[in-house]
């Protein structure tokens, strides 16, 4: 096999239909002997004919490579916004100091196609079934085989575009040279990454301690797709090099909770992000969610995930941290202090802050040690998890004690209670999203919607105005701490609504008060 075979066409235009629906008629996963991964249940979408398949026979079976012989992760849940997304969080995690922060918990998508599996027999399955379920589609995770005119096309959905990364012949040798050239494609975006952004990603032979009761597990390789996302969220958001220790990612092997989507945490004075192989379910960009399944909105891409977790640093930074100068020449003359110095002050915090002003101002209350969410109808409400396992939002007093429609205290079970979606509509400042179970959460959530800008931003301003505000500011807070202000102490950077930090000027609040203006309406 010469590298002549390969042809490369990453730029390919959007042609092809959408991925599958899992349990859909036209899902892999239906047939009989094909296992999904939790990494590629929404990878795959195969074209082929049955003189494409003929050829390959019985010679050719599914691959046993233990990144896709592993089962989708069970105990999946509706969510209250009426889409497929679940949110799951832990009895103890609405304390004020939770022992545990189980971070932006992942959106499920589709059903589980288990019991369908099972109650399907052999012979409902056609001969061309049959053929496509011998077939080894195992090429990497998030990358879709199209057989075509006796080649094989490796397509990528990301950035909204459907892109053919490169092309081979239809063999096994040209399968084994496509599963080599992706490697090498993933490990090359991740040496781009860690040089643009002065952040590290945790190799395959890596392991970190994710939490206590899993203190070595093992790290995988990300996607194409992941990097993507990752690529882009950073764009937006400032990790704080070279002030602060380095982010670091790590790309989970095992998905240790369903519902985990991804964390942040502080490893070893280190900030990190772990990131769980359900990633590769979401969309990686916003561009993307309008050709996904149904089911996702505005902010739930991979690029608002990493967009979160970022946040969750910001607060960070509103705590008590180390102020620092630092000598920055790449920022533009016309961005140096009443000095004249090419310079940025930037707190490094060692260790997790809370924003509590900010708590304060969202409609959070520390009672009795819990916090509470105040509501329009001028009470506080508790988020409990009941003996079923389910959510809802309790009334309680000023001391955190649930109480029944007379205001006396009572039992959990008797408490006058919301779900999710209606403490949503009630709550007296609208959180950004489903995901607002502690006030971290809701902050990270708005303060995401709000970099990533576009439709995410204009849906924040319409659905939150009070939260929208709250948020521009503390982000003009972050971006006043990288970029020193202009004389009339009036910031040189400023968020456009494209998400991107680009200089104060005249051109750019217009396009900003344009945006703003058309998203109220």
């Amino acid at each position: 096999m010469t590298q002549e075979n390969l042809v490369s066409d990453y730029n390919h235009p959007l042609k092809h239909s959408r991925p599958f629906l899992p349990g859909s008629e036209a899902d892999p996963g239906r047939l009989s002997g094909f296992t999904y991964s939790k990494q590629n249940f929404l990878a795959f979408r195969v074209s082929v004919d049955e003189q494409t398949l003929s050829k390959f026979g019985n010679d050719i079976l599914i691959d046993d490579d233990e990144r896709t012989r592993q089962e989708l992760p069970k105990g999946k849940v509706s969510s209250a916004r009426g889409g497929p997304a679940a949110h799951k969080a832990h009895p103890t995690a609405d304390k004020v100091h939770p022992t545990a922060d189980k971070d932006h918990a992942s959106a499920d998508k589709g059903q589980s196609t288990a019991a369908a599996d099972k109650s399907r027999p052999e012979s409902d399955l056609t001969s061309l079934q049959k053929d496509i379920a011998r077939l080894d589609l195992k090429i990497d995770d998030g990358i879709e085989l199209v057989v075509k005119n006796g080649r094989c096309e490796y397509h990528m959905l990301a950035n909204g575009r459907d892109n053919v990364l490169f092309t081979t012949p239809d063999t096994v040798e040209g399968r084994k040279l496509a599963q080599s050239k992706i490697h090498e494609m993933e490990e090359q975006k991740v040496i781009e990454i860690e040089k643009k952004y002065r952040v590290q990603i945790a190799r395959p032979s890596e392991f970190v301690a994710a939490d206590k009761k899993h203190p070595h597990e093992p790290c995988r390789r990300p996607t194409l797709a992941e990097l993507t996302a990752l690529d882009q969220a950073l764009s937006l958001n400032d990790t704080g090099a070279p002030v602060e220790a380095p982010f670091k990612f790590y790309f989970m092997k095992n998905q240790l909770d369903p519902s985990d989507l991804a964390e942040y945490k502080i490893i070893d004075g280190q900030p990190a992000v772990l990131i769980a192989p359900s990633a590769i379910t979401h969309p990686p960009t916003e561009a993307d969610i309008r050709n996904w399944p149904n089911g996702y909105e505005p902010g739930d891409s991979l690029v608002e995930t990493f967009t979160h977790e970022f946040a969750h640093r910001t607060e960070d930074r509103n705590g008590k941290g180390i102020a620092v100068s630092v000598p920055s020449p790449e920022l533009p003359p016309e961005l140096a202090n009443h000095k004249g110095e090419r310079v940025f002050e930037q707190y490094a915090p060692n260790e997790r802050h809370k924003d509590l002003e900010a708590y304060k101002k969202m409609g959070w209350k520390n009672v009795g040690g819990w916090w509470a969410l105040e509501g329009a109808d001028g009470h506080l409400y508790r988020r409990i998890t009941t003996s079923d396992h389910a959510h809802r939002w309790i009334q309680v007093n000023s001391s955190g004690k649930p109480i029944d429609a007379r205001g006396k205290e009572t039992s959990e079970d008797q408490a006058v209670y919301r779900t999710n979606e209606q403490m949503k509509q009630i709550a007296r400042v609208t959180p950004a999203s489903d995901y607002f179970r502690m006030p971290h959460e809701m902050y990270a959530e708005g303060l995401a919607h709000f970099r990533i800008g576009n439709d995410a931003r204009a849906h924040l301003l319409k659905t939150s105005p009070q939260l929208y505000e709250l948020m521009k500011q503390r982000d003009q807070d972050d971006i006043n701490r990288r970029y020193a202000l202009r004389n009339d102490g009036t910031p040189s950077m400023i968020r456009r609504n494209d998400g991107l930090v680009v200089p104060n000027t005249p051109a750019n609040q217009k396009q900003i008060q344009e945006f703003e203006a058309k998203a109220k309406v």
